[in-house]
């Protein structure tokens, strides 16, 4: 999961100049983003299955 967020946070950034919309951003792709783990499905996906 780190590399992945590593993609729109490299290291050394310094999340004193992230906002808080650009962390919602990458929240909201990762958890719509399809993983082999999961049989390609999204962490969205799976969630909402679960829940309803």
């Amino acid at each position: 999961m780190n590399r992945i967020i590593r993609r729109f946070f490299p290291k050394g950034t310094s999340f004193d100049e992230v906002t808080a919309a650009e962390v919602a951003e990458v929240e909201e792709w990762l958890a719509n983003y399809p993983r082999r783990i999961l049989g390609w499905a999204t962490p969205q996906m799976l969630f909402d299955r679960y829940i309803t």
